[in-house]
């Protein structure tokens, strides 16, 4: 399941048209909606690339969590 995510609408109208879509503040009392199973693989995907990206500035410059 995914959440309705909560932001002002010229927060969000304001980064659309840059292209950038934000994805921050949930709100407790939103209903939840279905995704699709494509969306759901894109973003399984992004994330693993996101996760690899850590890892590897984890082990290159020695950081820790």
């Amino acid at each position: 399941m995914w959440r309705q995510w909560y932001t002002s609408s010229k927060l969000k109208q304001s980064l659309s048209e840059g292209g950038l879509k934000l994805v921050i503040n949930v709100r407790s009392n939103m209903k939840t909606r279905a995704i699709s199973a494509w969306r759901k693989v894109m973003m399984l995907s992004k994330r693993f690339i996101i996760e690899t990206v850590n890892g590897q500035l984890k082990n290159i410059c020695q950081l820790e969590h």
